[in-house]
């Protein structure tokens, strides 16, 4: 049976506006986009930012200790439906109590806006 709600709400709330806080701190261009962002959980957060880099050029990469797996997942699933990019499949180990923000380095132009982008 599936659990409902955040182990940790407070927590959960602050890591939830610290994310959000740091990505439009490192906003690109003029306008504050969460579709241009990824966002993931893990159990290791150094050895994830190297399997992301092997791959792409990071800009700007950070990660919140959140307790529990579960409550990463929740945050996770809250910014891909807020807009953001998912990177991964549900791939989420027991022990995945972190939650990871990563902004890519951007070839060329930006994808164009979606509906929430500029709306947080």
């Amino acid at each position: 049976m599936k659990k409902e709600g955040f182990d940790h709400p407070q927590l959960a709330g602050s890591v939830r506006m610290q994310a959000l806080a740091f990505a439009k701190k490192h906003k690109t261009g003029s306008r504050f986009r969460l579709s241009d962002w990824y966002f993931g959980v893990t159990n290791d957060p150094p050895r994830r930012l190297r399997e992301h880099c092997k791959s792409r050029d990071i800009e700007h990469f950070k990660c919140w200790y959140t307790r529990t797996a579960h409550d990463a997942a929740l945050l996770e699933k809250s910014f891909h439906l807020m807009g953001g990019k998912p990177y991964s499949r549900g791939n989420v180990r027991h022990d995945s109590a972190y939650f990871y923000i990563f902004l890519p380095k951007m070839q060329g132009e930006r994808p164009a806006p979606t509906a929430l982008d500029g709306f947080f």
